[in-house]
């Protein structure tokens, strides 16, 4: 953050009223992530350039459509040796891969924990202990969610969404980055000498909203409709997908 002011806010859902976590929970019961709708836009973007990312891109990512903690069925493509750690290639997944300041998902492969996710050069990784892969071969694999995990990460995305949303309305301040962790939620905004009132009132306000439990729609924006949404960014255009979309 060279050359910009920022101000650190810690903890998404902040609050002296306990009792109004329980709403939170239910306020939540609607959605998963807008980084879902959020990569679904740059992969529609991909899709209808004509850019073929099937040549890269070997996992079809159900992550999508998969928030329970029921078996799926796949098939383990390849197993290979990655940074010395194991790494299975799947031809689908349900375990979202870190990304957008979003952990990845946890859960199991054919009963062996999957210890991490990670989306590199268009394929996306899992990562189990090299001793459990001694036990796994190419063919058909069971997959199981940590769903709890899952619905823990998309609660606390999707409220980030909303508290850096309250920033920006009351203090005009953009986010720059974002960080959810396991114990400790960040968010980096361009505003320096935010007081403690500033962050009450804030608090206040993201509040009313997680009380109004109102649904959250994920919506898939075909390209060429994009502008007509208020959107305060477009995908970034560093990403791969967005620049080999707006090349063609």
């Amino acid at each position: 953050m060279s050359g910009r002011t920022s101000t650190r806010i810690k903890r998404i859902f902040f609050g002296k009223d306990r009792s109004r976590k329980k709403h939170l929970s239910t306020a939540f019961d609607y959605c998963q992530s807008f980084l879902v709708a959020y990569r679904l836009i740059i992969s529609l973007f991909t899709i209808q350039s004509g850019f073929d990312h099937t040549e890269f891109m070997r996992t079809e990512k159900a992550f999508y459509d998969y928030t329970t903690d029921e078996a799926v069925s796949a098939e383990i493509l390849d197993i290979r040796n990655v940074e010395d750690r194991c790494a299975l290639i799947l031809d689908k997944t349900i375990f979202f891969p870190e990304g957008g300041g979003q952990p990845s998902d946890r859960g199991s492969i054919n009963g062996i924990t999957l210890l991490d996710v990670q989306e590199r050069d268009n394929e996306i990784l899992h990562f189990v202990s090299s001793d459990d892969a001694r036990n796994l071969v190419p063919g058909k694999a069971e997959l199981i969610l940590d769903a709890k995990r899952r619905r823990i990460l998309s609660a606390q995305h999707t409220g980030q969404h909303i508290l850096s949303g309250m920033i920006y309305r009351i203090l005009e301040a953009p986010t720059l980055s974002m960080h959810i962790g396991d114990e400790t939620c960040t968010i980096d905004v361009n505003k320096a000498g935010i007081t403690l009132d500033d962050l009450r009132l804030i608090e206040d306000k993201v509040q009313d909203i997680i009380e109004e439990d109102c649904p959250i729609t994920i919506h898939l924006c075909p390209p060429e409709d994009i502008h007509r949404f208020n959107l305060r960014r477009l995908p970034p255009q560093g990403e791969d997908l967005w620049k080999s979309a707006n090349t063609k």
